[in-house]
């Protein structure tokens, strides 16, 4: 009779602590979710969003006379990174609305199988 008395007890510590194990990760998982969303929302647009300045300028190209065939230009480049899209049709309507593209064109670069492919420049 004792021994089912202290099994009793031990199955029932166990649960209370596995009980309290999972209300503090649902407590820490709602207090991630609802009060620190901004914060990581944030570092996930940095881990998909990058800017890069190429500080050094390149050396003009030039002909014999001096004349300027190729220069530096400042230019925007804008790539899709295809194993990380989703939902392929919302993000060439996106595109193609934010680019004024034609959707045909933003639709093939955007279908192209590469690992990185440059929808505008």
């Amino acid at each position: 009779m004792r021994n089912k008395t202290y099994n009793k007890k031990k199955i029932f510590i166990v649960f209370l602590c596995a009980v309290m194990i999972s209300g503090a990760l649902i407590g820490r998982l709602a207090y991630l979710m609802l009060l620190d969303a901004e914060y990581y929302q944030e570092k996930a647009e940095a881990l998909h969003e990058r800017e890069r300045d190429i500080k050094a300028a390149r050396g003009e190209i030039v002909d014999t006379n001096g004349k300027v065939l190729a220069t530096n230009r400042t230019v925007c480049t804008i790539s899709v990174i295809h194993n990380q899209i989703t939902d392929p049709e919302a993000v060439i309507a996106m595109l193609s609305r934010e680019l004024e593209m034609d959707e045909a064109a933003v639709r093939k670069r955007v279908e192209k199988v590469s690992s990185i492919e440059r929808i505008k420049t």
